[in-house]
């Protein structure tokens, strides 16, 4: 049961870095002119806010000695506040939609 509740945290996680990239390519105009790019950015943040559930949920089994690993530990804190992060990350920084003139 421990190894399927690592391997699904991981596959969420890879999942989430690619959603991650995706969106970090759009600037905010993108998301006023887009209906369905918006609702997709809904969509991830609510995804990013489960994996930072997951991640406390890992966290508590590693506290409780469930799974015996600082290595996870450190992992899953990083992970759990770099998803959180993501949700403030395409919320509240507007990117430039300056464009160089030649």
């Amino acid at each position: 049961m421990l190894i399927f509740i690592c391997v699904c945290y991981c596959c969420l996680v890879i999942i989430g870095f690619f959603w991650r990239y995706r969106f970090s390519k759009f600037i905010t105009s993108d998301y006023y002119n887009n209906k369905s790019l918006n609702r997709k950015r809904i969509y991830f943040n609510i995804y990013c806010n489960f994996i930072a559930v997951y991640s406390l949920y890992i966290f508590l089994l590693v506290k409780e000695k469930i799974i015996p690993s600082v290595f996870v530990l450190f992992s899953v804190v990083i992970i759990g506040l770099y998803f959180m992060s993501a949700t403030i990350d395409l919320d509240s920084s507007p990117k430039s939609n300056k464009k160089k003139r030649k």
